[in-house]
């Protein structure tokens, strides 16, 4: 999604009658993006992403359960987790 004053700045040179190219050079954006601002009826709205699951999202279930049994440290409880991914094993067990 482009700032409101690259937005500002397409409608300005579209007013001058810049070619959609020629918008596009100035404003170091593709053309497409230009012709998709300048079609739109206002500002175009981000569609809503979903969730990427993680790799490691099998193991939540356990990790809350051997969390709640035993009131370990999340750090210790990540070493359960530690084969299945080397990285960010600390972050998701955060998130937990």
């Amino acid at each position: 999604m482009l700032g409101g004053s690259t937005v500002k700045q397409l409608v300005e040179l579209s007013g001058q009658h810049l070619s959609i190219r020629a918008i596009a050079r100035r404003l170091d954006i593709s053309r497409n993006t230009v012709r998709k601002y300048l079609r739109a009826p206002g500002l175009p709205v981000a569609k809503p992403r979903s969730r990427r699951p993680s790799k490691l999202d099998p193991f939540r279930d356990p990790i809350r359960r051997r969390l709640a049994a035993g009131g370990e440290h999340r750090r210790r409880a990540g070493s359960d987790v530690e084969v299945a991914s080397e990285r960010g094993t600390a972050r998701w067990l955060a998130r937990i």
